[in-house]
């Protein structure tokens, strides 16, 4: 089950409230929104279901549009009615200034997001900062108004529809108004009409998904070709969704296609089967649907050969090669089972080599100890030979750090296959996009190893800078970008992030898990580096060689 529902969110209730409603009915499946509206605004809110959640971005892209009331000469600190209100801030503007001051807003403009918001500021939330009554500066970022219109002016109160992009407070819109008619302003009611083709006509009032079952909600489901009409198609056939899967490219992309326009391929079956991005030419994944993997996967052989191949992935018989590719999912059974047994017998020989350097370090240094005691009837040891001995427990230490990562890099490697590795990154970075909706993301995954395991530790090392990023590093900006190095045969990584950072020269670098990082990179003949200083954050630099 993927899709997206149109809900009418009433006035008083959270985004959440919304989402928790219809996660209780479709448990498992994942759910999420796609803006967030405040408790005191109304009209749309997009949910996505299953694994459409993982192109809600999509639908967070497109122009919205929304209808708000302003009242004039009243302040708060909140710019709405959820802060302190202060009754005769300023004057009432007459109406035909306010009609002449509205094109001075249209088109690409700076906005400076209000102090009580989301936005983090040296890792903390901004409203958080506002209400301890700490100085919140924002810095001014740029929103595109489309179109301003009034729509009715009665005393003191203006109502405005907009037109705008992803980004834009309409709570700031209003206080920038004012401020640019001498007065100040609060915004007293917030209506969502519109979010690219999802419309408040056709939107269901929440109190229906109180009382609907599973079966009936799926049936309200739009599919992403509807909901995102403006997006491009791609016809798909069986065999391009298996090379897609290997990390393949398919079709060839018009000369017409902007290098960052991404498209939906569309299954043999009709649903949506993945989200495409051009590469070279050619179309490759950049999301997969699990739910149309898992039917390509269900499906029998027969039934995928008898579905017509694009000419895109038909090759004259010259240039027939060997298809089966480089990719434990075309393992046979045989093969899986003893790289299974392999496993084991790797494991458990660095689970002693790892008890033995273990057990070595504990003895050697409860003798030391036993030596130092001052009551013991042994002959102390001097400076030189305690300082063998510590050095010796600190060389087995190290030893069994060694095997203990070994260790656990042979129970978890082998845990899917480069392609799953791509996609479970993919699905971490929708979820961190989702939970920290305020800090920008840059990401691009443009190369990838084929290697499962150099997949895998690749996998993690990103995963690792990301979470530092967002956890220790009190980011507000974060850019993940992998591609092809020169020669092509290596991957160029660079994580950057706009944190608080730290010196490693002076701060024990496992705490930012520089150590394992390093390792396993290292361990496919790649480097890592990094570069970081208080204040300025840290920039992650690796290669990777690609096999």
């Amino acid at each position: 089950m993927l899709g997206f529902l149109n809900v009418h969110k009433p006035v008083g209730c959270t985004s959440r409230d919304v989402v928790n409603t219809i996660q209780r009915i479709l448990k498992p499946l994942k759910v999420g929104h796609a803006g967030t509206l405040d408790p005191l605004a109304s009209g749309v809110l997009v949910v996505a279901v299953g694994s459409a959640t993982r192109i809600i971005d999509l639908v967070q892209q497109q122009p919205k549009v929304y209808e708000a009331t302003f009242r004039f000469g009243v302040f708060s600190p909140t710019d709405d009615l959820e802060g302190e209100l202060e009754e005769n801030a300023g004057p009432i503007p007459p109406r035909d200034r306010v009609i002449e001051t509205l094109p001075r807003f249209i088109g690409e403009i700076q906005q400076v997001p209000p102090a009580f918001s989301a936005i983090k500021v040296a890792g903390k939330r901004a409203f958080d900062l506002a209400r301890q009554g700490r100085e919140v500066n924002l810095q001014p970022r740029p929103v595109t108004i489309y179109s301003l219109e009034l729509m009715d002016y009665t005393a003191s109160e203006v109502r405005l529809r907009m037109r705008c992009s992803a980004g834009t407070y309409v709570r700031s819109l209003g206080r920038d108004l004012a401020e640019a008619l001498g007065t100040k302003a609060v915004m007293t009611s917030l209506a969502r009409t519109e979010i690219g083709g999802f419309t408040l006509d056709n939107a269901r009032p929440w109190n229906d998904f109180k009382v609907v079952d599973r079966e009936e909600l799926e049936s309200w489901l739009l599919d992403p070709f509807t909901a995102l009409p403006a997006v491009r198609v791609v016809e798909l056939t069986a065999a391009d969704c298996r090379q897609l899967l290997l990390g393949r490219g398919v079709g060839s992309v018009d000369g017409d296609v902007a290098m960052q326009e991404r498209a939906l391929g569309k299954s043999p079956w009709g649903p949506a089967f993945a989200l495409l991005k051009p590469v070279r030419g050619e179309w490759r994944i950049d999301k997969a649907f699990a739910e149309m993997v898992q039917r390509l996967e269900q499906s029998s052989t027969t039934e995928a050969d008898a579905l017509p191949a694009s000419p895109s992935s038909q090759a004259p018989p010259s240039q027939v090669v060997d298809s089966q590719p480089d990719d434990a999912s075309c393992l046979t059974e045989r093969e899986t089972k003893l790289i299974a047994s392999e496993r084991r017998r790797l494991a458990s020989e660095l689970h002693d080599g790892l008890v033995q350097e273990v057990m070595g370090a504990k003895l050697l240094l409860e003798a030391t100890l036993a030596r130092l005691d001052p009551s013991s009837t042994y002959e102390s040891l001097t400076d030189e030979e305690l300082f063998k001995r510590l050095k010796k427990v600190d060389h087995w230490l190290d030893h069994a750090s060694l095997e203990a990562r070994e260790l656990v890099r042979h129970l978890d490697s082998h845990v899917g296959t480069a392609t799953e590795a791509k996609q479970k990154l993919e699905q971490l970075a929708d979820r961190w996009r989702n939970e920290h909706h305020a800090m920008t993301w840059d990401w691009r995954v443009e190369a990838w190893p084929s290697d499962a395991e150099a997949a895998w530790d690749l996998y993690r090392v990103v995963q690792e800078a990301t979470r530092n990023a967002i956890e220790h590093g009190q980011a507000t900006r974060l850019s993940v970008l992998l591609r092809n190095g020169d020669p092509a045969t290596q991957l160029i990584g660079e994580i950057v992030d706009n944190g608080r950072g730290f010196d490693p020269s002076s701060v024990d670098p496992l705490r930012h898990g520089l150590v394992g990082m390093r390792r396993r990179i290292a361990r496919h003949g790649g480097d890592l580096s990094v570069v970081s200083s208080p204040g300025s954050g840290t920039t992650i630099n690796l290669r990777l060689p690609l096999k």
